[in-house]
């Protein structure tokens, strides 16, 4: 199984100095070794769409909420499970 994190941004704008939230820390030492995980940060970096995962996990606050149901959309258009909090 593969879960990709995303943190998404709230502008296309890309920061050369984000930092990645503690969620991710969290949720990557509570998930079993056997589960494949990757992180993509929205801030700085293109989200790779098609590449297979399993499960989406996207933080969301509410300046970025609009990003994360574009992301989400994007995800759910290829049938992959999407799972937001924050």
């Amino acid at each position: 199984m593969k879960i990709t994190f995303i943190r998404p941004h709230m502008t296309s704008r890309r920061a050369a100095d984000a930092l990645e939230p503690l969620v991710f820390g969290i949720l990557s030492r509570l998930t079993p070794p056997d589960v494949e995980l990757v992180l993509y940060d929205d801030r700085i970096e293109p989200i790779p769409y098609d590449e297979p995962t399993d499960l989406v996990a996207i933080t969301v606050e509410t300046f970025t909420a609009k990003r994360a149901y574009q992301i989400s959309a994007q995800y759910k258009k290829r049938g992959v499970p999407v799972v937001m909090g924050g």
